[in-house]
């Protein structure tokens, strides 16, 4: 899979905005004067911004909420200077958080207060509060208390979802599982898992939603559709939601940091504004809220549940943090369900390598071993037929095509193939002749024996026709610029459906390991049959001397 890019570190940063359901306070360090604040602070707080500004943090927050605070951070450093090196303060890690030998996502991501956070009250109005520390400043996020889950209720409704989880046997089951449970404590209309394949692209592959809306399940979206930017964030940050698609951004008063001459750093902030791309797609589809939490696996973007409401929505921190919790016990699941099925495979073929070894070594008779007995070649991968071309001999298991076909094909390899293990699912992408036998060989895994004896094992998989819907925005699929396909999302949301011929279905990397190791097995059976035969015939000139 094509790694996720991030923008050059040194790319100049523009003052970003923010969703106008929070505020938004950025502090200097160490003396946590605040130095910018977000333009809707008089509606939020009751006080003017001149109240906050070029005042000390002190001044608006309470005596213990800004005790908490401090407790949080290392202030053991002045502010750092480039000619010192030193560190600038950081947030403490969060309980229960990842551990620092765990993938280098988790160094990028920017460190929380713990997922408590802190509960202000200003102007008699109640706020959650959370902060993180980027580079030399301190930055305050408040957004509406709400009645939060009790750590009672929270552990309840996480037992009772877990269970629910768990007792799926497949990860299909799994998965649809996990959408059925977070629509459940969240309420959205929508609630869709998407997958990412090989190249970025997007699979919706649980749908759990209103009974009156249509079912997007099966849909995919080019990987243009949730861009680099975008897929980078989740994957750093793993959760993003939108209250209200309608509303105007704010941005923040002054735009930039006075004492850094630098806008404040909001990458990895809860109230950043969407872009106004993303804010278009879902004011064309209609949907008004949304709530995306990213799903790893084996430190990669795997996938990502997407939830969609007609309405404004604002989810609480603590259903927010259960749902993260929800999408966390996935990916272990996910993790141990494809470690499970993944050692059962290896079990399973190490088998039915061990059995074919065994086979070619009883007589040392490579093609016997591998065609006379109960396990055959075919066993060993996911292929319909196979062929062998050794010493001169053709020999066919199961759905094929004719010698002369084959006898064609192997010759085409011999040629114009330098890998000892080729394979492909697009076989007439390259072999033009494949058009007269897709319905027996559209894809082939190849092994070379002996290029100059033109001796090969050859597996074989038939055409599947697909149809592969996508959802693009337009009456087009797309609109091409430069290199990439880049949606219109101005446009109505469309679906369209795409017809794959052609095309077997791919073969699996652990099918070419597979494939590799037979052939070592192979080869070593004939250098051992040569060694046998000049031995053989040293003796015999022995004798005859």
């Amino acid at each position: 899979m094509p790694p996720i890019q991030s923008k050059p570190i040194n790319e100049e940063r523009q003052p970003e905005k923010i969703q106008s359901y929070g505020f938004l306070v950025v502090c200097s360090l160490p003396d946590l004067q605040v130095v910018q604040v977000s333009e809707n602070i008089k509606d939020q707080t009751g006080f003017e911004i001149t109240a906050w500004l070029d005042q000390p943090l002190a001044h608006r927050l309470d005596v213990t909420i800004l005790a908490q605070l401090k407790e949080k951070l290392v202030l053991t450093h002045p502010t750092p200077s480039k000619a010192s090196g030193e560190q600038p303060p950081q947030l403490s890690k969060k309980n229960g958080g990842r551990s620092s030998d765990e993938s280098d996502e988790a160094e990028s991501r920017p460190e929380e207060i713990d997922r408590l956070w802190l509960e202000p009250t200003i102007n008699g109005r109640n706020f959650h509060l959370s902060a993180q520390v980027t580079g030399q400043e301190l930055i305050l996020e408040f957004e509406p208390a709400n009645e939060s889950l009790t750590t009672s209720q929270f552990s309840h409704l996480l037992n009772g979802l877990s269970a629910h989880i768990r007792r799926a046997k497949t990860l299909d089951e799994l998965i649809h599982a996990a959408a059925h449970q977070i629509r459940q404590i969240t309420e959205f209309d929508r609630v869709m898992v998407y997958r990412f394949d090989g190249m970025w692209n997007a699979e919706v592959v649980a749908d759990a939603k209103r009974d009156d809306l249509p079912s997007y399940l099966g849909r995919r979206y080019p990987r243009t559709g949730i861009p680099a930017e975008t897929r980078t964030f989740y994957y750093q940050h793993g959760t993003r939601m939108i209250v209200n698609v309608d509303t105007e951004p704010v941005g923040l008063i002054p735009p930039f940091n006075p004492k850094t001459q630098q806008p404040a750093d909001l990458s990895g902030s809860n109230l950043k504004a969407a872009s106004g791309i993303q804010i278009n797609h879902l004011q064309t589809i209609g949907v008004k809220a949304s709530l995306v939490n990213a799903i790893t696996h084996n430190t990669k973007l795997w996938g990502m549940f997407v939830c969609h409401h007609r309405r404004p929505k604002f989810l609480d921190y603590s259903l927010r943090d259960l749902c993260q919790t929800v999408t966390q016990i996935l990916s272990d699941h996910i993790l141990f369900k494809s470690t499970t099925e993944r050692h059962n495979y290896i079990y399973q073929i190490d088998t039915i390598e061990d059995k074919l070894f065994q086979q070619m070594s009883h007589s040392w008779d490579v093609v016997a071993g591998l065609t006379q007995f109960e396990t055959t070649l075919l066993d060993l991968n996911s292929c319909i037929g196979a062929a062998i071309y050794f010493d001169q001999k053709l020999i066919l298991q199961g759905i094929t095509p004719s010698q002369t076909e084959i006898m064609e094909l192997i010759t085409w390899l011999n040629q114009e193939i330098a890998q000892n293990i080729y394979a492909t699912n697009d076989l007439t992408s390259v072999y033009p002749p494949a058009e007269r036998f897709l319905n027996k060989a559209a894809g082939i895994l190849a092994i070379s024996i002996s290029k100059s004896l033109k001796e090969y094992v050859v597996w074989f998989k038939p055409e599947i026709i697909q149809t592969v819907t996508w959802s693009y925005p337009g009456s087009a699929p797309a609109e091409a610029q430069g290199n990439e396909i880049q949606p219109s999302w101005q446009q109505s949301f469309d679906k369209w459906r795409e017809i794959i011929k052609n095309k077997s279905l791919p073969w699996q990397e652990s099918e070419l390991a597979t494939a590799g190791r037979l052939r070592e097995q192979i080869i070593n059976i004939i250098i051992h049959n040569a060694n046998e035969l000049r031995a053989l015939n040293q003796k015999l000139g022995k004798a005859n001397a």
